[in-house]
């Protein structure tokens, strides 16, 4: 596990179906592009590459480019990507003059002779003239190269440098291997960096002709004996893999079709994003650039994975991060990024607990303890030095997040929390005694976190504790790691800071600087905070600023749209999506289980969520308002006390149903064992009069 697994530490110093009707199949459903480039990622889990479609009419393995054109005309205008109205990777776009318009349909599935962990792609292209007087004669340009345009990130295993190009009959060949192939009827050219394959055809107005494309993730050696398929068979697989896979999970109806939508996508991003290793399905951070793996990303990815009901996968890849354990015991998938120490001891609990797997946690738990053992040395070696965060992790500078060499906030806010997951890893496993002894350590560390943080300068939560830095870790401090409650003084007031500086998404680093999941954290902070609305405002600030195919890029311009070399989509920023649709509906609290928490009047109408594992057994929740003045919200396969919040706006008249109590506050708490009940509410300006 130290090959691809140790990288980034040795080189820095750092169900897709919802209740709602599937659609036809090839149904297009049409987004805003909202970035300054529309690109795309086709890919499967487990596999080593991904294609990236875009910018403009181009695919690129990494290694191999093919862009289209129409010679003799202005450029055309093309269209953003769309994917296919049930999530299913299928890349759809025009290029369109005033002339004729291009369509393109593009697809990628595994194939066993390719290898286990590569794709191939398949590329419909479509022409068809306009309804002008006269035939058309159109001639479609193709370029195969070695490099693509606009951004674009070459594999990191590809050749280097890149073998001379060269016609083998329809195949574009390299340094003996085949790239690509193109159709039959055209004139082929070229040498050297790029090749052209021409196809010239006269089309009556509104005709139709089309050809196809195609071109294996890494190129074909001699001995690999695999002709291309016809695009409809891969087009075709393509769906039927992808469907099968996005089924596994649980079933999920937002109560808002625009984030029933975001939410199909992230999971398709999520599961791109699990790389075949010899150890098993890794957690990589995008499909293009980020191939590798880093705690902070991949605990939140196998955490959704989790909640999603992609039990297989997040086992798998849970094991994998194993390998990112040094002999001290601790957790570093980059040097100096000290949060991946609790971070892996909170994910390993997160994925044994959803559901609850009592071998995994066995299995799991020596090397959390190992883990929770690295921590109290650290603790231990920090006491008695004098300083005003004595008790607590080292200084790190982790090159990344806070850009500050110092002791960070979210370091220990990770280890505490990594601690008490520890804890309950070991009440899983039955081995109470070991529970105990770490919650000890947890309480230790927690008692000197509130020495420390109330000995800032600031009204909220610094980055580090002496002060300077980028927001990051200290955003944690509420969700997921538990150290602060969410009405603390402190963490509103974190809360109201971060707010006034950029409402919607968070910038990093600079106003201009807009971070897709930096504040998702703060928007289930809000939420449990009382403010129903904050993960819906957060979804939409989001979506407002999604790709066309709803991939979320990490960081990118607020003025243009443009993320340089850092290209969507992000599986960390998938994760925050599916954390904020799941938690609306349903969320876990140690003891209890909130149901409806982010859900206003309008999505009572018909959320639900069937089949999620949660620590309490899998959960199915249905809520629904069949009056003007009732909310009701059944559910099953959970054993814990509940408490359901009043929709926004409303103000509870009486309660029927399982016995429930008025908490106040706009919560109703009803025992383990209940499964139903019944609001009885009026807008809340009524009440008032």
């Amino acid at each position: 596990m130290r090959t691809r697994l140790g990288i980034a530490a040795l080189l820095s110093s750092v169900a897709l179906a919802g209740c709602s009707p599937r659609a036809r199949p090839g149904a297009i459903a049409p987004e805003p592009e909202h970035l300054a480039h529309s690109i795309a990622a086709l890919g499967f889990p487990g596999a080593r590459r991904a294609f990236q479609v875009g910018a403009g009419s181009q695919v690129w393995s990494g290694e191999v480019a093919l862009r289209w054109s129409v010679t003799g005309e202005e450029p055309p205008d093309v269209s953003p990507i769309a994917f296919e109205d049930d999530g299913v990777p299928g890349a759809h776009w025009r290029a369109s003059s005033a002339a004729e318009t291009l369509e393109f349909e593009a697809a990628a599935s595994p194939r066993a002779e390719l290898g286990d962990s590569s794709l191939e792609l398949s590329v419909r292209v479509t022409a068809w003239a306009g309804s002008g007087a006269g035939p058309r004669s159109l001639a479609l340009r193709t370029v195969i190269a070695n490099a693509a345009i606009g951004p674009a990130i070459r594999a990191w295993d590809a050749a280097r440098p890149p073998p001379g190009l060269a016609w083998r009959g329809r195949d574009a060949v390299g340094a003996g291997a085949r790239l690509a192939r193109v159709p039959g009827d055209c004139e082929r050219s070229g040498a050297g960096d790029s090749l052209v394959a021409l196809i010239r055809r006269t089309l009556a107005p509104g005709e139709r002709a089309s050809w196809t494309f195609w071109m294996p993730a890494y190129p074909l050696g001699p001995r690999v004996h695999a002709s291309a398929r016809d695009h409809d068979a891969v087009l075709a697989d393509a769906r039927t893999r992808w469907r099968e896979r996005l089924d596994r999970g649980d079933r999920i109806d937002c109560g808002a079709p625009r984030f029933d939508r975001m939410e199909r996508a992230a999971r398709v991003t999520l599961l791109e994003c699990l790389e075949r290793e010899p150890e098993g399905l890794a957690v990589i951070g995008n499909p293009f650039q980020y191939r590798d793996v880093w705690l902070r990303d991949g605990a939140r990815a196998l955490r959704a994975l989790s909640l999603c009901g992609f039990t297989a996968e997040a086992d798998e890849g849970v094991r994998t991060l194993l390998g990112l354990q040094w002999p001290s015991g601790a957790f570093l998938s980059q040097r100096g990024q000290l949060d991946g120490a609790g971070q892996a001891l909170w994910v390993f609990d997160q994925v044994a607990s959803h559901p609850p797997d009592v071998a995994l946690a066995r299995e799991l738990l020596d090397p959390a303890l190992r883990g929770v053992g690295w921590i109290a040395e650290q603790s231990r070696l920090s006491r008695g030095l004098g300083l005003p965060w004595s008790g607590l992790l080292p200084y790190a500078d982790p090159h990344d997040g806070e850009r500050v060499s110092a002791p960070l906030v979210g370091d220990d806010a990770w280890a505490i929390a990594g601690e008490e997951a520890t804890a309950d890893l070991a009440s899983l496993a039955g081995r109470d005694s070991i529970a105990g002894a770490c919650r000890a350590i947890a309480a230790d560390l927690r008692a000197s976190f509130a020495v420390a943080l109330a000995g800032t300068k600031v009204a909220d939560v610094p980055p580090s504790w002496p002060g300077p830095g980028e927001d990051w870790g200290n955003l944690a401090v509420v969700f997921p790691t538990r150290v602060l409650a969410p009405t603390h003084p402190r963490a509103r007031a974190l809360l109201a800071r971060l707010r006034a500086r950029s409402p919607g998404l968070a910038c990093y680093s600079s106003p201009d600087s807009l971070h897709s999941y930096l504040g998702a954290d703060l928007a289930v902070t809000a939420m449990l905070a009382g403010d129903a609305g904050a993960a819906d405002e957060y979804l939409d600030s989001l979506l407002a600023h999604s790709s066309s195919t709803l991939g979320q890029s990490e960081i990118f311009s607020r003025r243009d749209g443009d993320f340089g070399r850092n290209l969507p989509p992000h599986a960390t920023a998938a994760a925050a999506v599916v954390e904020l649709t799941h938690a609306r509906l349903a969320f876990e609290l140690p003891d209890t289980l909130l149901l409806g928490a982010g859900l206003d009047a309008a999505g009572w109408a018909h959320a639900s969520l069937t089949g999620a594992p949660t620590r309490f057994g899998t959960l199915s929740v249905a809520f629904a308002r069949p009056a003007r003045g009732r909310f009701v919200v059944r559910w099953s396969g959970v054993d814990a006390p509940v408490r359901v919040r009043v929709p926004a706006g409303f103000a509870l008249t009486s309660l029927a149903g399982d016995p429930a109590r008025d908490e106040g506050g706009g919560w109703i708490a009803l025992a383990a064992g209940a499964h139903s009940v019944t609001l009885i509410a009026r807008p809340a300006a009524e009440h008032v009069r």
